[in-house]
């Protein structure tokens, strides 16, 4: 089995969308109501918490931008 449909299989109810082969980006971003959350994974974890609401609907935004050019 490949990665996608392992994945797939351990979220039944999800969907899941995939970016460019070969694009591993070193940082995860999560937004929860007004907050932003950004981790950057290397030798020493980063993190960040920014907590404003015109910054988290701007990323909330930007992500269904990427969301709706990605793939499945």
């Amino acid at each position: 089995m490949n990665g996608k449909t392992c994945f797939s299989l351990s979220l039944p109810k999800s969907e899941v969308k995939y970016t460019k082969v070969g694009f591993e980006p070193l940082t995860e971003t999560i937004v929860r109501n007004d907050k932003i959350g950004i981790i950057v994974w290397t030798d020493k974890p980063l993190g960040v918490i920014i907590h404003q609401k015109e910054a988290a609907e701007s990323y909330d935004q930007f992500f269904k931008l990427m969301w709706d050019t990605a793939t499945k």
